[in-house]
């Protein structure tokens, strides 16, 4: 059985700057390789050949071409940083959420956006007050029934 390595380069067109991906694609464009579970050939590569994409980052195209593995041209961003730098129109309104989203420093309900009241997630946050009265009021609804 080959490596995942070698099964990976024969996928790859090295004839230009961006290294193209050759196999299969996800809709938006990013490449797709199986090495035990279905991975981002760009993310897979980079994990390969750089190391690990540090924790609360992504790796974004500096070259604009999703299908590129070339880790030259990948450069590891924030959710927010990637966003902001996308151009194609249909990422515009995602752009605009982003930036206003990243700008607020309280929820809807006007707490404020501390490290103690600020749950993360990748490309998200999220107030840690309002999540417990969610749940809280979730719990009682349940326990009601």
């Amino acid at each position: 059985m080959r490596e995942p390595l070698e099964r990976f380069m024969e996928k790859v067109n090295f004839s230009g700057d961006c290294w193209e991906w050759g196999a299969a694609r996800q809709k938006k464009g990013y490449g797709q390789f199986r090495a035990g579970t279905m991975r981002q050939a760009h993310r897979w590569f980079w994990e390969q050949t750089v190391g690990p994409v540090p924790e609360g980052l992504e790796l974004d195209h500096t070259c604009k071409n999703r299908a590129c593995v070339n880790p030259i041209h990948l450069e590891p961003v924030t959710h927010e940083e990637n966003i902001r730098r996308a151009d194609s129109p249909s990422e515009g309104l995602k752009k605009v959420w982003a930036r206003k989203h990243a700008e607020r420093t309280h929820c809807p309900k006007n707490h404020e956006f501390t490290e103690e009241n600020t749950l993360r997630y990748p490309g998200k946050r999220m107030c840690r007050t309002c999540n417990t009265e969610k749940s809280r009021a979730w719990r009682a609804a349940k326990a009601a029934v």
